[in-house]
């Protein structure tokens, strides 16, 4: 079984407490309890408006909070400079979960800033499609 999803809108928070829902999420159903999900997240990043701002982004099971994240990456950087300038980078997840059910399970991509400053996961379709994730199957 193969599922992909693709963000197809710009998710933004300034939120430094709590992962936000982000809106990249895929279910899939395992054919066995012993089978293993394969989750692929590719993710474009940035963060503005402050010297400090690094986008916290994180893959969980179920609902998007700190007690289901799978993984975690921080990007970003501390600039000494302009407070206005905009730091761009790219995240990538490959992760093997073991869900032990054969009922349908839903990954999530969640977003916090490390800091207060604004972060976004960019969303876009067609040709400019720039986040998106992918789930497959290995049977156990």
């Amino acid at each position: 079984t193969t599922s992909i999803s693709v963000l197809t809108s710009h998710y933004t928070t300034s939120n430094s407490s709590n992962y936000q829902d982000t809106g990249l999420n895929q279910s899939i159903t395992p054919s066995a309890s012993s089978s293993k999900i394969i989750i692929i997240v590719c993710l474009d990043v940035m963060g503005w408006g402050d010297r400090d701002r690094r986008p916290n982004t994180c893959i969980c099971y179920g609902s998007v909070s700190s007690s289901n994240r799978l993984a975690q990456q921080v990007a970003g950087e501390y600039h000494t400079g302009d407070s206005g300038s905009y730091s761009y980078g790219g995240q990538t997840y490959w992760y093997v979960h073991s869900p032990s059910t054969t009922s349908q399970v839903t990954y999530r991509v969640g977003l916090k800033s490390a800091d207060g400053s604004n972060v976004r996961v960019q969303g876009d379709s067609g040709n400019d499609r720039r986040s998106f994730m992918y789930l497959q199957e290995m049977k156990g």
